[in-house]
């Protein structure tokens, strides 16, 4: 953690570090996204071309597959002897897909995922995904490539991990946690990506008013929901304001934070990590009108907030990359600047 506190003055002292050097604190905090919109929203079109990926079929495989293509043209080393883990289901085999970027120190690693599938076709209507989950597929893929694009290789070793079977009962991430790629015991963070295409944030027409009440912007905005670490929190929060939109919180809501609590509680991919006593933070557009209805198409979905998006999370894996043991609680330097 100490050199998390340190960044706001190595930063400057060491501005002219040469710009690609590994595990540079400069050249951490000067780098840059560079990838346009259309190349990270691409990913999240041609998901959706996939007839809704359910959990088991082969559509699903084909995300998979697609993912894991992506992977390796990143030049990321496979998590097992092949990207793809597969994982009984039912009658059926789903997987996930772990893609690997070494860093200069494999004692601790990172963890960045987001679920593959969606509910695939049903009475004859297909049900696209595209915010849940292709966006957060696409921005998964997006900062795996602004890493590879960055200059300098990660302090830890980053996981890169898209899961399968999630609308099912969080099947691949529970799989996931029980045959792990790395120690859990090694695990610095889970960062869960899901739902991150829609331009305006908690996106529900019947919530206009109550969105007003509370104080949620009618614009774009991204939740977090941190666990085990109130400084991942701060960190998350610290990335998003840098790529100036607002973030919310349940803290942020005193009021009804018992009742955003009981409605997230164990639905990401997140929370077989929390049972385990990984610290996570958890990213979202969150739900709209269009949450599990056919009507969740391509044609929704704001490429200009899904790059946000990936260049926030991006940001936070910097930060998070540059601790020195697991996110705790207490007060944590913003490395940013705003």
């Amino acid at each position: 953690m100490r050199r998390l506190l340190l960044i706001v003055v190595l930063a400057g002292a060491c501005r002219d570090a040469p710009a690609g050097h590994p595990g540079s604190l400069a050249a951490a905090m000067s780098a840059r996204f560079a990838l346009p919109a259309d190349t990270v929203f691409a990913h999240a079109r041609r998901l959706t071309e996939m007839h809704g990926r359910a959990a088991g079929s082969a559509d699903e495989r084909a995300a998979a597959e697609y993912i894991a293509a992506r992977f390796a043209a990143l030049g990321l080393s496979p998590g097992a002897p092949r990207y793809l883990q597969e994982f009984p289901l039912a009658a059926a085999t789903s997987s996930n897909v772990i893609g690997v970027l070494p860093g200069d120190d494999d004692a601790l690693h990172l963890l960045i995922g987001a679920h593959i599938d969606h509910l695939g076709v049903k009475d004859g209507a297909v049900y696209p995904g595209a915010d849940d989950n292709a966006s957060g597929v696409a921005v998964l893929l997006g900062v795996a490539e602004a890493w590879r694009r960055a200059g300098f290789r990660p302090h830890h070793t980053i996981l890169f991990v898209g899961f399968g079977a999630e609308e099912v009962g969080l099947v691949g991430s529970t799989y996931y946690v029980e045959h792990p790629a790395r120690p859990l015991a090694q695990l610095v963070a889970m960062v869960n990506l899901d739902m991150l295409g829609r331009p305006r944030f908690y996106d529900y027409q019947s919530m206009k008013l109550a969105k007003m009440v509370v104080g949620i912007a009618d614009g774009p905005g991204l939740g977090l929901l941190a666990g085990g670490s109130s400084q991942l929190l701060a960190i998350g929060r610290c990335a998003v304001a840098s790529v100036h939109i607002p973030s919310y919180a349940p803290d942020d809501f005193p009021a009804i934070r018992e009742d955003i609590d009981r409605a997230v509680r164990d639905r990401g991919d997140f929370a077989p990590f929390g049972a385990h006593a990984v610290p996570f933070l958890f990213f979202s557009t969150s739900e709209h009108d269009d949450y599990h209805q056919p009507t969740d198409t391509i044609d929704r979905i704001d490429a200009g907030m899904v790059r946000t998006a990936a260049e926030a999370v991006w940001r936070t894996t910097l930060a998070l990359d540059l601790l020195s043991a697991r996110p705790t609680d207490g007060p944590v330097a913003c490395p940013f600047r705003r």
